[in-house]
């Protein structure tokens, strides 16, 4: 049947993958155009979406990031580990996705190959990256809202992996982060 919303008393929260649905994406921008408060925009969650396009704004900032190369092609992984300039062991990652599905952690040219042989035949419109690896205990997500943090969590590594999503199994705390960390996500949030 439908209701009325007026944009000055509206906010519009986007939630779930809507970024392979156009008709969805579209919606937003009209409501965008019609004065609506969408968060997250169209354009955040077509920057976030691709994790190597995320990269390429927060490069623009000069924020430190891991050493980072597109693989175009199910061919290229060999080429691809030789221009990122590091040694075994390396992160291949699927430039969509989430809760850490997609997130490889590779030690060798050969499992590097396979998996992007692989990867290429169950989708050859697929997005691969690769990028260094650097050891970690812990990541940490910062919520930023008007340029001021809001939340922030840190998720330590699930004990027998790599990878530190709550969706893996780590279980996150509280963090206090340094003035810098602070800086750093308000510019990162800003850039997206």
């Amino acid at each position: 049947k439908g209701f009325e919303i007026n944009p000055e008393d509206t906010i519009v929260f986007v939630r779930g993958s809507i970024t392979n649905r156009l008709t969805w994406m579209d919606m937003i921008t009209q409501l965008e155009r019609a004065g609506f408060c969408c968060i997250n925009s169209r354009h955040c969650i077509e920057v976030c979406h691709d994790k190597y396009r995320t990269m390429l704004f927060l490069a623009e900032l000069g924020l430190r990031q891991p050493k980072t190369v597109l693989i175009p092609d199910k061919e290229a992984s060999l080429s691809a580990f030789i221009e990122l300039g590091s040694d075994y062991p390396v992160i291949l990652k699927t430039v969509t996705g989430t809760h850490g599905v997609g997130v490889m952690y590779i030690e060798s040219e050969k499992s590097l190959s396979a998996i992007t042989q692989i990867l290429y035949k169950l989708d050859k419109n697929t997005g691969l990256m690769l990028q260094e690896y650097i050891p970690t205990k812990y990541d940490v997500r910062a919520i930023v809202r008007n340029k001021e943090i809001i939340a922030t969590m840190k998720r330590p590594v699930v004990p027998g992996d790599f990878r530190s999503n709550v969706s893996q199994g780590s279980n996150p705390t509280t963090i206090k982060l340094t003035e810098l960390e602070e800086k750093n996500c308000i510019q990162a949030a800003d850039m997206v």
